[in-house]
């Protein structure tokens, strides 16, 4: 019978050349997606209390995690990464808009206020999140943190979220010019 940790070992077997492929991670979470459903039950289910008034309340782990804990964090994880991923098409689309219209002011700050929301509600922390960073601080790819899988690295090549990292470069230089000037 095949445990948690054998679908994040096989997980591991993805990585070649050092990187993970945005495609193969997607493949590997359509794959486990029923597992992940009934992991999320099952954990769900464990380690309750029920108290005097009958509420149950899930005691917070202290100690080490299972493994089907292990799975739901590295799935959940990699579901986040998987989304920012899945928007590429669209954040390319406003890049054209972006590029089209970049010399005029007006049409800038347009763009931009039509853009901000998405910015602030989903993208103000990728960078911060998932860039990793040369000891010259030059981005090298991004990096997934599983907290309870330290040993492992997640490196994914950033060509597979260049529109995301433009956006947001672009978006960050107008934020600090819009800024200083309103």
């Amino acid at each position: 019978m095949t445990s948690p940790s054998d679908y994040i070992k096989e997980f591991e077997d993805l990585k070649e050349e050092g990187f993970y492929s945005m495609v193969k991670i997607e493949f590997w979470l359509l794959k486990y997606w029923e597992l992940y459903k009934e992991s999320r039950s099952y954990v769900q289910t464990q380690d309750l209390l029920k108290m005097d008034d009958g509420i149950s309340v899930r005691l917070p782990l202290f100690w080490n995690p299972k493994d089907e804990e292990k799975f739901l964090e590295l799935y959940t994880k990699l579901d986040s990464v998987s989304e920012f991923q899945r928007n590429e098409s669209y954040i390319s689309k406003l890049l054209v808009e972006y590029h089209a219209i970049k010399n005029s002011q007006t049409d800038l700050k347009k763009w931009y206020n039509k853009n901000v929301s998405l910015f602030k509600d989903k993208y103000a922390t990728f960078l911060m999140d998932y860039l990793d960073y040369d000891v010259n601080d030059k981005e090298e790819h991004l990096l997934v943190h599983v907290d309870s899988l330290k040993e492992l690295e997640i490196d994914i090549d950033k060509s597979d979220f260049k529109n995301t990292i433009e956006f947001l470069e672009i978006f960050q230089g107008s934020l600090s010019v819009n800024q200083s000037s309103g």
